[in-house]
């Protein structure tokens, strides 16, 4: 990959490979792999988000020397919250354990599930997900002559 110099004199192409080559970085942005992962995410969450979090006062990355900037530490924890609720917690468990499941506490025993990660899912449903979930209740409920 080549670049050329920004009007600064900055050499943007030493900046992008000293990115694709961090060790770090390749994990998540530049191996082979990863861009697989990326797909396959997108197409069972339907969002993917990749952040590279800045230094406001340098434009420095975020690293060991420059941690996460403070007034993004919550957005980011809720994002590993869903995250982890959504990968523990799969559709198909989640639609089936909802068919009888009337409290919170029922759906989080019958998906085996401490209640925080099922309130986390349910909260973060994906528009057709909760579409199908409504589907299912209401024919539950015509069933049951509600």
């Amino acid at each position: 990959m080549s670049a050329p110099s920004s009007d600064d004199g900055q050499d943007i192409n030493a900046v992008v490979q000293a990115f694709r080559d961090d060790p770090e970085n390749a994990e998540t942005f530049t191996r082979v792999l990863a861009g697989a992962e990326r797909e396959r995410a997108f197409k069972t969450d339907g969002n993917v988000f990749l952040a590279l979090p800045t230094d406001p006062r340098s434009g420095a990355g975020a690293g060991a020397d420059h941690p996460v900037p403070a007034f993004l530490e919550p957005r980011e924890e809720m994002a590993v919250d869903e995250l982890a609720a959504r990968r523990l917690i799969s559709w198909p468990a989640l639609l089936d354990a909802c068919r009888w499941a009337r409290t919170l506490e029922e759906l989080a025993e019958e998906l085996w599930m401490d209640e925080a990660t099922a309130e986390c899912r349910m909260r973060h449903l994906h528009m057709s997900e909760n579409a199908k979930l409504m589907e299912v209740w209401a024919d539950d409920a015509r069933a049951h002559g509600h």
